[in-house]
């Protein structure tokens, strides 16, 4: 049952010996195993640690990511690895029968006292542990779950850089001006739509209803550059865009189509509505040919090409190796270390213009796809407050107004 906590050794739990009633083997067998259960929960009550007395933190945890392997996302998986790492150099080398809520909370405050971690960090390795830790639990490698005694207080969510209505205006309007393209029409959803990046650029022309003016958002491109399922059940949705929007998106069409013919590409509804060009080999009379083929934008192009907008029309700026450039009779900077507005924000932007403006917190949460009315408000507070101070300036005015 791995070591006592108070003295150290060694502890083991008593013998048991039951005696089967049954007659066949087979239900002999099954009141064994009836037995051993009843036994294991009664211990699992008493808090007995189950594994090896050697086994510790560390190797608990790359068994139990290495089991995590398929059945998660890479994107995931691989930030689930950055953060086993640091809690391996934390606790790693602690074995997995000393680990208490007393033990996890003293731990954590030597990391924070050292600087080794910062606070958020230690609400995901909580997080992390006590997602392991409940696994070792069904398992019955463990008793209990530590870090369920644990309580970490969520970090505060950061101020999201947002557009006023003015700004958010100004920001269609340069953005209209340019030529429609893959970038431009990519930026627009994101601006109409409120959409992640993700489903913006794993759009598909089958599921844009012009004539509804409905975009159905059931897919994204993940940074793997797959093609997978929403972020959660709820991200599945369908979202409603302006008139002028489906028509901006109806002209686009048309010029894709034209875009497709001149490169000798097949268009069909399966296409991209930000699509890139790139080049496939394809056998062809027993020859490999290099041929032009339709795909999607790269998450990490659309960055840059949003950081390069945003730096021209004052929407964001590069602050180091910055550097002029003459383009169509304009000076335009370039550079590293950018500071502004990010295609995230324009999320951010919509949600915070629309609660401020009366919606309900409820359609924002469908529009956005978020799991829960909860996260929505925790994001989009400031819009909340503004609401907050005008219903008390509303109920003033009312009161004043029946007063006889």
């Amino acid at each position: 049952m791995g070591r006592d906590l108070v003295t150290g050794k060694y502890a083991y739990s008593p013998w048991r010996t039951i005696h089967t009633t049954s007659v066949t083997k087979k239900a002999q067998l099954r009141e064994v195993d009836e037995f051993a259960a009843e036994y294991k929960r009664e211990l699992n009550e008493k808090g007995v640690v189950q594994a090896p007395a050697t086994m510790t933190v560390g190797r608990f945890l790359d068994t139990y990511h290495k089991n995590r392997f398929g059945s998660v996302r890479p994107s995931t998986y691989r930030r689930e690895a950055q953060r086993i790492k640091k809690t391996k150099s934390m606790l790693g080398r602690h074995r997995l029968s000393e680990i208490s809520p007393s033990v996890l909370r003293a731990v954590y405050a030597h990391a924070l006292a050292n600087e080794a971690i910062t606070a958020s960090e230690v609400y995901e390795v909580n997080k992390l542990l006590r997602k392991a830790f409940k696994q070792g639990v069904y398992d019955g490698v463990m008793g209990t779950n530590p870090a369920d005694g644990v309580k970490v207080s969520q970090p505060q969510y950061k101020q999201k850089a947002v557009l006023t209505a003015e700004q958010a205006a100004t920001f269609k309007a340069k953005l209209l001006e340019l030529p429609l393209g893959p970038y431009p029409i990519a930026t627009l959803i994101l601006l109409e739509t409120g959409c992640r990046r993700g489903e913006a650029l794993g759009l598909q022309w089958k599921n844009v209803l012009l004539s509804e003016g409905k975009i159905v958002i059931c897919q994204q491109l993940t940074g793997d550059l797959d093609l997978a399922a929403p972020k959660s059940a709820t991200s599945n949705r369908v979202v409603s865009i302006s008139k002028s929007t489906a028509e901006l998106l109806g002209r686009w069409q048309e010029m894709q189509k034209a875009q497709f013919a001149e490169k000798r590409v097949r268009w069909s509804d399966e296409a991209f509505v930000a699509h890139a060009f790139t080049v496939v080999t394809v056998e062809m009379d027993g020859e490999e040919v290099k041929v032009p083929a339709a795909t999607f934008i790269a998450p990490h192009n659309l960055g840059r090409w949003f950081k390069d907008f945003c730096a021209d029309n004052g929407f964001g700026r590069y602050t180091k190796n910055v550097r002029e450039i003459q383009f169509a009779g304009k000076t335009l900077h370039r550079g590293t270390a950018y500071e502004g507005l990010l295609p995230h924000s324009l999320r951010h932007t919509q949600s915070t213009l629309l609660i401020g403006n009366g919606v309900d917190v409820k359609t924002v949460q469908a529009r956005l796809g978020h799991s829960s009315p909860s996260l929505t408000l925790k994001q989009y507070t400031r819009a909340l407050s503004k609401n907050d101070e005008a219903a008390s300036v509303l109920f003033d005015e009312l009161l004043k107004s029946s007063a006889v």
